[in-house]
């Protein structure tokens, strides 16, 4: 199996034994009762366009019998000053009916249904999996929208759409939105960078392993 996603599934500030794709290995071993290898294909600053780019070659040479593709809905409305730090889904959470953001939402239903199509090329399961902004979560987080600057933002407009593009594309979805809001009063994110921390991976990994049991997408 083999986990794509940015610098969340990365995870360079935890643990190895405490990232999300070896706690995934775990609960699926767990469920399985036998032999299970998840591969951490994480990097930093991908998007799902980047990982297209990979996945043929992928597939081919590591063979999976499931790929997990993480979603980060990450937005930050504000002038953008660098384009590594420019968190190009603000208008899809601050302003979704513009025409920016439509724009965005086709582009991704797009990649996402091309990378379904190359992943059913070869008979492999494609499930995504949603991961919510902080920012969208958390009630104390520094970079909260001004909901009385923009009146349309929704906390959850991001995880959303991906949502409904993954329905569209007929790909199974983890949407971590809600689980995470439950728990909004704790500490699942690291302040300093902004990533989720190691009680956010353990949860993450225990609802994707429920979902693929659901979806019944081997393992």
């Amino acid at each position: 199996m083999v986990v794509y996603g940015d610098s969340f599934v990365e995870a360079r500030s935890t643990r190895l034994e405490d990232t999300f794709p070896v706690r995934l290995e775990a609960a699926l071993r767990d469920r399985r009762a036998g032999p299970v290898e998840v591969v951490n294909a994480g990097v930093s600053g991908y998007g799902p366009d980047q990982i297209l780019a990979r996945l043929d070659s992928d597939l081919a040479g590591l063979q999976p019998d499931l790929v997990i593709l993480a979603l980060y809905a990450v937005r930050r409305p504000g002038r953008v000053t660098n384009l590594f730090r420019d968190h190009y889904d603000a208008d899809l959470a601050a302003w979704p009916r513009s025409d920016s953001a439509r724009y965005k939402r086709l582009l991704l239903a797009e990649v996402l249904a091309e990378a379904g199509r190359r992943a059913a090329a070869r008979s492999v399961p494609l499930p995504l999996m949603a991961i919510p902004a902080g920012s969208d979560i958390s009630p104390t987080h520094p970079h909260r929208i001004d909901g009385t600057r923009f009146p349309e933002y929704r906390p959850q407009a991001l995880t959303d759409a991906i949502e409904e593009i993954a329905a569209g594309a007929r790909l199974p979805l983890v949407n971590l939105f809600g689980p995470f809001h439950e728990r909004r009063d704790r500490v699942i994110f690291y302040p300093i960078d902004g990533h989720w921390n190691v009680a956010a991976q353990a949860l993450a990994a225990r609802l994707v392993a429920e979902g693929i049991a659901a979806f019944g997408s081997p393992p």
